[in-house]
């Protein structure tokens, strides 16, 4: 095959940046393609993608037309052109070739993708579904990672735990190989699973897989930090989230006295890796944070309307203290979510610090002070 026509854009390598196509389609056609992903002009890549596929179709005899109409497809769906992508996906389920570049199962996941997100009904989803099961053991690619997480944000928004059970859990095998370089979308499948799971069947087993999920996004975060990099902003989201439902699924199990639940393997789960500290952080320890005692007035309140429907919550805060003052408190994470998030910070402000002694060899002003608080309400 000419170098001209290694569509990378196939491979999990792409997920950076896309690849010159290639031809024997004509080179006018596929120039023109590649100038347009090289530009990253989403009105050239349409135009350019639109004439790529007619021309993959113009010239079925070649052995790679498949492999380029299902680029096109690709590419136009990216755009949210998923309409205009169909009739090159279906050139590229019917057409042989390519098969060592582009499984099957990724052209007829391609093709449902694309007729799902052109009209969401009952008949795509199963399609989707389907073509989504058969992909789920196959390598990732750029498309399938999209398809798989679109299936499971859609899920997610309908609040369909039960469908979401299965989405999440397909998304989280499919992402496996790839966890590394897709590590936010795996431990976001993975929350999503975790947390469908709780609210459809209140399985013992969630606090346990909370917790595990809790110390890989732990071990993610050190790796980073050992290695120099910056940790990215979606962690300190995915992580308190984690532990705000961890401490509300713990709540739960121990109000209805679940004898099976055993909080000290959780815990043993969360001490398994020791927490790095932040850059500089050690020296505080230089001088410490005078001793006293926060004094929490007004209390946090449960919200009103998750109490009428007796469900259990938790709510992680962050704060300072400036001088005996509350200062910057902020939610990190809570359940159920945005429930009762600006009331929280209300209450929060008001709080003050009273400290035990004038002691001059301490310090006066901390940041960062993290308060997980849980709610139980009886039955």
């Amino acid at each position: 095959m000419s170098s001209k026509k290694a569509l990378i854009s196939l491979c999990i390598g792409a997920m950076i940046g896309l690849s010159p196509a290639v031809a024997q389609v004509p080179d006018d056609v596929v120039i023109a393609y590649n100038q347009a992903i090289g530009s990253g002009d989403p009105a050239s890549i349409r135009s350019a993608a639109v004439a790529l596929g007619e021309a993959a179709i113009m010239q079925r005899a070649d052995p790679d037309a498949a492999t380029m109409a299902y680029e096109a497809a690709w590419q136009l769906c990216r755009l949210e052109q998923c309409t205009e992508a169909i009739a090159f996906a279906q050139f590229a389920v019917d057409e042989p070739g390519g098969e060592d570049a582009l499984p099957r199962a990724h052209r007829e996941l391609l093709l449902a993708y694309a007729s799902w997100r052109a009209e969401d009904s009952r008949k795509t989803r199963k399609q989707l579904d389907k073509a989504l099961e058969a992909a789920t053991n196959s390598p990732p690619s750029p498309m399938t990672i999209v398809a798989f997480w679109k299936r499971v944000e859609h899920d997610a928004v309908q609040g369909d735990n039960r469908s979401l059970m299965n989405t999440a859990a397909q998304a989280v095998a499919h992402f496996e190989p790839i966890r590394d370089i897709a590590f936010e979308m795996w431990s976001g499948a993975e929350l999503l699973r975790i947390t469908a799971t709780f609210n459809e069947r209140q399985s013992l087993e969630t606090a346990t897989d909370m917790a595990e999920l809790q110390d890989a996004l732990k071990v993610f975060r050190n790796g980073r930090m050992s290695e120099g990099e910056i940790v990215p902003d979606w962690w300190e989201r995915s992580y308190y989230t984690a532990d705000a439902w961890r401490l509300a699924i713990g709540a739960y199990f121990e109000s209805v006295n679940e004898r099976r639940y055993d909080p000290d393997a959780v815990a043993a789960i969360l001490e398994r890796t020791e927490w790095m500290p932040e850059p500089g952080q050690a020296s505080d320890g230089a001088r410490p944070f005078c001793k006293g005692r926060l004094i929490q007035k007004p209390e946090l309140r449960y919200n009103t309307r998750a109490l009428r429907k007796g469900m259990f919550g938790a709510v992680i805060v962050r704060f300072g203290v400036e001088g005996g003052q509350i200062v910057e408190p902020e939610v990190l994470a809570s359940v159920p979510q945005g429930g009762f998030d600006e009331d929280v910070i209300s209450r929060v402000s008001q709080w003050t610090y009273e400290f035990a002694s004038p002691d001059a060899n301490c310090r006066r002003s901390r940041s960062n002070i993290i308060l997980p608080t849980i709610f139980q309400i009886a039955q």
